[in-house]
């Protein structure tokens, strides 16, 4: 399991690439937990996630990289503080 974390502060706007994520191979669940619109923060504590993937393999290695794909495929739209 790998958690989405926002990288800057701002309003989420959107997360998008769940689909691609989720086709990603070895990937069983990808979660969005935040909603549009969520005043966002690099993370600090558990409250700051947007949401999760899990995947599974044969091993760690194989795990690891259908993790990194699939929050590759994620695209995280955030409005910058005016």
């Amino acid at each position: 399991m790998r958690f989405l974390l926002p990288e800057s502060r701002g309003t989420l706007r959107a997360v998008d690439g769940t689909d691609t994520a989720l086709a990603v191979a070895g990937v069983t669940g990808v979660t969005v937990t935040a909603a549009p619109g969520t005043p966002v923060r690099p993370a600090e504590n558990a409250y700051d996630r947007l949401g999760h993937v899990i995947a599974t393999g044969p091993d760690t290695p194989a795990v690891t990289a259908s993790l990194d794909a699939a929050l590759n495929a994620l695209r995280v739209d955030i409005t910058p503080p005016s």
